[in-house]
C-alpha cells in the first residue's frame, strides 16, 4: 500500500475453492474444490485493471493467488510500507462463507488501493466490463491489520509481527494469522 486513508477493493468474489490450497496443506487437508476459472470474467477483470492502471487510478494492485485474500492484503501492506506505519481495517461481511474460506480461498481476483477521489471512476470502469467490486475497507494510520466480520474483530496483527512472520516463511505467516 502507498497511503493511509485510502480505499481497498476486491475484484473477484470469494468461493469455496480451497482444494489444493496452501491453507489446506498447512491444516493437513486436501479438499476437493479447486478454483474453476471463468475465462471471460477473468479476461474482463484483467482488462478493467489494465484500464485503471493506464488511467493512473490505482495506487497499488495485487493479484490473489497462493494464500488467498489474507495473504494478498498482507503482501500489499508489507510491500510499499517499509516503516510499517500503514495498516488496514478490512471487513469481510460481503460473503456467507466461513471466515477461513473467505480469507484463504485461492479463487482468482485482485485487491487494489484507490484514493477516494478516484473511486467512482474505478467503479465505472469495472461496470463497463460487467463487474462489481467489493469495498473491503481502508488503510489506516494504525500499525496493524484488523479483519472484521459482522462487527466482530476476528484478526488483529501488528505490522511488525506480520513482517516477522513473513520473513520466517509463508507457512509461519499463515499460522500467525490463526492465533
Amino acid at each position: 500500500v502507498k497511503k493511509e486513508k485510502t480505499s481497498l477493493f476486491l475484484a473477484g468474489t470469494r468461493k469455496d475453492e480451497l482444494g489444493g490450497s496452501v491453507y489446506y496443506e498447512i491444516n493437513n487437508e486436501l479438499g476437493k474444490n479447486v478454483p474453476e476459472i471463468d475465462f471471460a470474467e477473468q479476461r474482463n477483470m484483467i482488462y478493467a485493471v489494465i484500464d485503471c492502471i493506464q488511467d493512473e487510478l490505482l495506487l497499488s494492485c495485487h493479484d490473489i493467488s497462493d494464500g488467498g485474500l489474507f495473504t494478498t492484503i498482507a503482501e500489499m501492506l508489507l510491500g510499499g510500507n517499509a516503516d510499517g506505519k500503514i495498516g488496514a481495517e478490512i471487513n469481510i461481511n460481503f460473503s456467507d462463507l466461513r471466515n477461513d474460506k473467505i480469507l484463504f480461498s485461492e479463487t482468482p481476483g485482485f485487491v487494489f488501493e484507490v484514493e477516494d477521489k478516484n473511486v467512482s471512476k474505478v467503479k465505472s470502469i469495472f461496470k463497463k466490463y460487467n463487474l462489481e467490486i467489493i469495498d473491503l475497507g481502508k488503510t489506516t494510520k494504525k500499525d496493524s491489520l484488523t479483519i472484521i466480520n459482522n462487527n466482530k474483530k476476528i484478526i488483529e496483527l501488528k505490522i511488525n509481527e506480520l513482517k516477522k512472520a513473513w520473513t520466517t516463511g509463508f507457512v509461519e505467516a499463515l499460522r500467525w494469522s490463526q492465533k
